[in-house]
This record gives structure tokens, sequence and C-alpha cells, in this order.
């Protein structure tokens, strides 16, 4: 149920964060959650997500801006340039590898 409240399209039944924490399955999880340490690897892991993330949202702000064709085009060939792998997602190794310095 839980989920389903989260995931609903129309925003004015949409669950807000406060009725999400409030959910009798998340109070549950979080008093275990608080009593097992984290390691090191999920530390680091969350991090290099969230590091991922904001690199992601500036990508697309920099597509946002611009809005003809043709500058798009160039910007998808240049992300297939340096997407050595063809996986459709660029490493950290890729742009460091395909943009000049």
């Amino acid at each position: 149920v839980l989920i389903r409240n989260l995931l609903e399209k129309n925003p004015r039944q949409r669950f807000s964060a406060k009725q999400a924490l409030d959910d009798t399955w998340i109070s549950s999880t979080a008093l275990m959650a608080n009593s097992a340490p984290l390691s090191m690897a999920v530390v680091d892991n969350l991090r290099k997500f969230s590091y991922e993330h904001r690199l992601k949202k500036a990508a697309l702000h920099v597509v946002a801006r611009y809005n003809d064709s043709a500058a798009i085009e160039q910007l998808r060939d240049k992300f297939l340039e340096l997407d050595s792998n063809g996986d459709g997602l660029l490493t950290a190794a890729e742009l460091r590898e395909g943009l000049p310095r």
C-alpha cells in the first residue's frame, strides 16, 4: 500500500513525505535499521550515487538549454563518441578519456 500511495500519479492523492515517514512499514523498518551499522563500502556507494545524480542533473540542464535539433544532435553524437562501451552511460573513466583537458 505504501508504494502504491507513493507512486500515485495525482499529486493531491499522493503521499506526502510526512505520510510516508509515518507509515507503519517505514517506522518498523527504521527501528531495525538504526541498530545495524553501515559499512564504509555502503557509505562510499551512497556518496558515489549522490555525485552521479548531481552530474546527471547538470547534464540534463545543459541539454535543456539547447532547443534546436542540430545542437541536440551534436550533443548526442558527442555522447555516443564518449560512451566507449556502448552501455548508454558515461563513466568517470570514459569522460577522462574522451574530454580534452
